[in-house]
């Protein structure tokens, strides 16, 4: 069984896959949906996170908590991959391929709620979650300060490039005779 071949795909989703498939379509399409819902990456840039790991990470002991930007990442980042697991759950149903040649978990983890605060609380006893504020200050602060120096360096730039005139000489600088 196979979709046809389409010149230009999106990387990353199911036509891509499909694309790239060089045998049994459903074979590719079910060998993208593990990597995607199981694999689990041996060093940072080596590959997919799979679905499992990342649920798994987010709520860890340790972890970043709630209303941190690392966390807000992650949450887009399972997000996007749950779009692209179920991307391609939908080609291999198109294709008509075996449901029961999927990998057993791979709807579930298509479909999962994302990971919640009270998870995450429950292996991080004692550990105090931000507020929702506190994520707005600290993006401000990261953020916002870097604006107000911009615009400072701006300020000032002008202001000097005013003074200097022409070949790099100060303008209204006193002649001497």
């Amino acid at each position: 069984m196979g979709s046809p071949r389409s010149p230009q795909a999106k990387k990353g989703s199911a036509q891509d896959t499909i694309n790239k498939c060089k045998g049994d379509v459903c074979k590719c399409l079910r060998d993208k949906i593990d990597e995607l819902v199981n694999n689990v990456r041996t060093s940072p840039g080596s590959g997919t996170q799979g679905l499992a790991t990342r649920f798994a990470a987010q709520v860890a002991g340790g972890a970043e908590p709630p209303n941190t930007a690392a966390w807000s990442n992650h949450q887009d980042q399972i997000i996007n991959q749950q779009n692209q697991v179920n991307d391609h759950l939908n080609a291999y149903d198109k294709n008509k391929c075996p449901d029961d040649d999927l990998p057993p978990n791979a709807r579930a983890y298509a479909s999962r709620p994302l990971p919640t605060a009270a998870e995450w609380q429950a292996n991080n006893p004692g550990v105090p979650i931000p507020s929702a504020s506190s994520m707005s200050s600290s993006l401000l602060n990261a953020t916002g300060w870097t604006l107000v120096g911009l615009v400072g360096l701006k300020v000032v730039g002008a202001a000097v490039g005013s003074l200097v005139g022409p070949a790099g000489t100060v303008a209204g600088a006193m002649a001497m005779p």
